[in-house]
C-alpha cells in the first residue's frame, strides 16, 4: 500500500510506501492517518482495547518511517470496554487522538489519548435518545476548541 503526497513547492506528486510491517494489512477502523508533531503518522490501535497497546508510525523528513510503541498505564485500562470497538475521529490542536465508540449508545463517551504523555482521559457526552442507538459514529461531528486572538490592522 502507498500514500500519495503533493509537494507544493515543486508541484509534484510523490508515492510513499507504508512501513513494511503494515504493507500486508488492510487499513480499516483500527488504523488512522493522523498528524503527530507536524508530520504524517499512522495510528494503529488494533490492540488498544484488549491489551492497552498502540503503535505510532511517523513519517520522518527523509521519507523513512519511525515506530513508537505505547502501552497504556494499567490504571487507565478501566476507561476501555472490551466489547466496544473504537474509531479515530481525529486529533486535537494539542496532539491528542480523539477516539469514540463506533456506534452511539446510552451514556456515550469520547476518549482523548495524549501520545506525548501516554495518558488517556474520558469525557462523558451524556445519555442519548433511543432513536440514535446503534447508529454509526459518522453522524457524530467533533470540533476542537479553538481560542485565538487575532489583531487585524486596517
Amino acid at each position: 500500500m502507498k500514500f500519495v503526497s503533493f509537494d507544493v513547492r515543486s508541484e509534484q506528486l510523490n508515492m510513499i510506501q507504508v512501513p513494511q510491517e503494515l504493507s500486508g494489512l488492510i487499513f480499516d477502523n483500527l488504523m488512522a492517518l493522523i498528524e503527530y508533531g507536524g508530520k504524517p503518522a499512522i495510528f494503529d490501535h488494533t490492540y488498544l482495547v484488549l491489551m492497552g497497546n498502540v503503535d505510532l508510525w511517523v513519517l520522518e523528513d527523509g521519507g523513512e518511517w519511525s515506530k513508537k510503541s505505547l502501552v497504556l498505564q494499567p490504571s487507565q485500562m478501566n476507561l476501555l470496554n472490551e466489547s466496544i470497538a473504537l474509531v479515530v475521529l481525529g486529533t486535537t490542536q494539542n496532539g491528542e487522538v480523539i477516539l469514540a465508540p463506533r456506534k452511539l449508545f446510552s451514556n456515550y463517551y469520547i476518549l482523548y489519548y495524549d501520545l506525548q504523555k501516554n495518558d488517556m482521559r474520558k469525557v462523558n457526552v451524556g445519555v442519548t435518545s433511543d432513536h440514535w442507538f446503534g447508529k454509526p459514529y459518522a453522524e457524530l461531528i467533533l470540533i476542537d476548541k479553538n481560542e485565538s486572538i487575532l489583531h487585524l490592522e486596517t
